[in-house]
């Protein structure tokens, strides 16, 4: 599976937008891999942009992320396709943080747990091996007996007529 994402922010107190795109391919979607979730280490803001209004950011978050107590209270979680979907695209919110190009390590760090839980997902599948199994059960020839199911079988012969 491949996965890819961008983080973009516009200027000024807009945060920063992360979309991801997770892509099984042919020989992963014939192995129907169950979706993989993890909670993150990524704080999960509610809105686009950050502001001073603390009467609206304690009503959802708590303290925001500018301020120095901010204890954020949920977790963005990061999921791969379901077993039919070929791929999925997913955006989320990142805190905004101070200066003009911010590091967000947490967001690579995430994927790649994204992706080491996928893959053992991917090898537990590889390794259950297609099967066909055949079985067949009669009545057995004492029950027939002891319970007067036993049948003669007349067999046709192959006699040959000669008519003259």
């Amino acid at each position: 599976m491949k996965i890819k994402w961008v983080i973009k922010k516009k200027r000024g107190n807009w945060r920063p937008v992360v979309t991801y795109t997770c892509e099984k391919s042919d020989l992963e979607m014939e192995l129907g891999i169950s979706s993989v979730n993890i909670k993150t280490t990524i704080p999960k803001v509610w809105r686009a942009y950050y502001v001073d209004d603390e009467e609206i950011a304690l009503s959802r978050e708590g303290h925001e992320e500018r301020d120095e107590t901010w204890d954020p209270r949920r977790y963005i979680q990061l999921s791969t396709p379901e077993p039919t979907e070929k791929s999925n695209t997913v955006s989320f919110f990142l805190p905004w943080k101070p200066g003009p190009n911010p590091e967000y390590p947490e967001v690579e760090e995430s994927f790649r747990r994204l992706q080491e839980e996928y893959e053992k997902k991917l090898k537990e599948a590889c390794n259950s091996l297609p099967f066909e199994k055949k079985g067949e059960i009669n009545i057995t020839v004492e029950f027939k007996k002891q319970n007067g199911l036993q049948q003669e079988v007349i067999k046709p012969t192959n006699r040959r007529i000669l008519i003259k």
